[in-house]
């Protein structure tokens, strides 16, 4: 994989599943949660959580892939994007 950038520690909505937005040089970023779905949250519906990337690739406007249980890959390393991810999960 190509090399990061930088990563970001998120204090979400539920404070018992750590993530992390591990940022690339190729313009692509993760986001990693150590657990997904998240156990309890009463920040998000059970649909929310189901089309997780749809929200943020409709928040962001990239593609937001769901590409294992546990990482979200967003096709962009903009920092207002992310910036955009990270508000949206720190709500």
């Amino acid at each position: 994989m190509s090399n990061i950038k930088q990563e970001i520690d998120i204090i979400s909505f539920d404070e018992y599943n750590h993530l992390i937005l591990r940022i690339f040089y190729n313009n692509i970023s993760y986001l990693i949660f150590d657990e997904f779905p998240p156990a309890e949250t009463d920040k998000l519906s059970n649909n929310q959580i189901n089309n997780l990337s749809g929200i943020l690739s409709d928040l962001t406007g990239v593609d937001v892939i769901h590409d294992d249980r546990e990482l979200f890959i967003i096709m962009s390393n903009d920092k207002i994007i992310l910036e955009k991810v990270i508000a949206f999960l720190e709500m």
